[in-house]
């Protein structure tokens, strides 16, 4: 037996909160009444249709004859819990939004039959399990697009064009995917924009489509049923560290360190040069596909490099060695001052895949210039969630860049401005 004394932690009991437990009853009858329920339940559906029909002529998805539309549960149920009835109504789960708000899809066939079931339900209380759906409601453009864009559109009076990009409905049929991203891109030509680039797609599947559209056509775009959703393309500029300590030619390493012991990290930046004594703590240099080597190779880069590699950078470097925690692997995806999301998303994607079998942990240390609003999370963001899934790798991020201490005159009056929030990625 071990006799030995362990450390413990003692919380005082002032600082612990009792939280009831809440065991959800997931089966119990809502005390409502079964005709007044299914008649708001059968007034969202025809609600849906409305809007359908309206929009059926001009949709990318009117061939294929589905319909997208919002399925809305009460407070304190969960998407979870009713997921197989969804299933089992022949209604597609294609997005969770939170714990009672999900996007589905259906036939149109399916739609009608839908409608049936509900009418029954309200006229003899059959098929119960409409109980627990809330509401159905249209999925409106308006709704899909990003608060950041909508408040940019409302304050440009003119009508420029905006560089956006769209994300389609996911987990569409592959086939039928394919026929939207050619019927969208012609509708966007349509309506005088243009396309940036090919669309491109993020590791589920889902595709992106960047394009420049005429603020008077961004609504018309947004109403089209295939959209999930629209923001305004963001670009990641290449600010300097704060704090830069410069690494010297004369530092060498601790002898007694076996640097490919030593676990890797990947630096996602504009490159990473150490010093000739430091060079065997960056193994590999690599860069992204289509990324041109930036003007100032290493820039930004080698100093969050150094601080990945370097634990107490400031009290190593007085030491006669430097002492590494870890080692460095340079994957170079920013190549100018600003870089775009879509070449960012597609470059940590390359190289996730090129060295998720040898590191785990993956640095960006880049922010939007605008603060995250809403609770919508961003393209990128959602990117990252989706490679830590598929690869098991983690990402370390930066919550995000400003200058209030500039303008504000305490901390607490910084923190109570807007301008302080996390921005984009650091919402994955």
């Amino acid at each position: 037996m071990n006799k030995e004394k362990k450390n413990h932690l003692w919380i005082p009991a002032e600082e612990v909160t009792d939280i009831n437990k809440k065991p959800t009853s997931r089966n119990k009858d809502r005390d409502i009444s079964f005709e007044s329920h299914g008649a708001k339940l059968s007034q969202g559906l025809q609600e849906v249709l409305s809007v359908f029909e309206k929009l059926r002529a001009g949709d990318s998805l009117s061939e294929e004859d589905v319909m997208i539309f919002k399925v809305i549960l009460p407070e304190g149920d969960d998407i979870a819990n009713r997921k197989k009835f969804l299933e089992d109504e022949g209604l597609k789960i294609n997005v969770v939004k939170d714990s009672t708000h999900a996007i589905v899809s259906a036939r149109k066939d399916v739609f009608d039959s839908l409608q049936g079931r509900i009418g029954r339900y309200r006229q003899k209380g059959t098929v119960k399990n409409f109980q627990h759906i809330d509401g159905f409601e249209p999925y409106h453009g308006i709704e899909k697009q990003t608060a950041s864009l909508r408040r940019y559109l409302e304050q440009i009076q003119e009508d420029i064009s905006v560089d956006v990009q769209m994300m389609l409905m996911p987990h569409l049929a592959p086939d039928v995917q394919l026929k939207v991203e050619k019927k969208l891109a012609l509708k966007i030509v349509e309506k005088n924009g243009s396309l940036q680039r090919e669309p491109y797609h993020l590791t589920d599947g889902t595709t992106i489509i960047r394009a420049m559209v005429p603020m008077a056509s961004v609504n018309d775009i947004a109403d089209d049923q295939a959209i999930y959703r629209i923001e305004q393309t963001v670009f990641f500029h290449n600010i300097m560290p704060s704090v830069s300590s410069s690494l010297s030619s004369s530092l060498q390493l601790d002898p007694s360190i076996n640097v490919d012991e030593l676990p890797a990290v990947v630096i996602l930046d504009d490159g990473v040069e150490f010093p000739k004594g430091l060079e065997s703590l960056v193994p590999v240099h690599w860069k992204a596909s289509d990324c041109a080597t930036p003007p100032r190779f290493g820039g930004h880069g080698t100093p969050v490099a150094s601080r990945a590699a370097i634990a107490n950078l400031g009290w190593n470097l007085m030491e006669p060695y430097i002492k590494p925690r870890a080692k460095i692997i340079d994957a170079n995806i920013i190549d100018g001052v600003r870089t775009s999301s879509d070449k960012v998303i597609e470059r940590i994607k390359e190289a996730v895949e090129v060295f998720a079998p040898v590191a785990k942990i993956f640095n960006f240390s880049y922010n939007a210039e605008i603060p995250i609003e809403g609770d919508e999370m961003s393209f990128l963001g959602c990117e990252l969630d989706l490679l830590t899934r598929k690869y098991g790798v983690r990402f370390v991020l930066s919550a995000g860049n400003h200058q209030l201490f500039r303008v504000e005159n305490c901390l607490k009056d910084v923190l109570n401005d807007d301008d302080c929030r996390i921005s984009e990625p650091a919402d994955a």
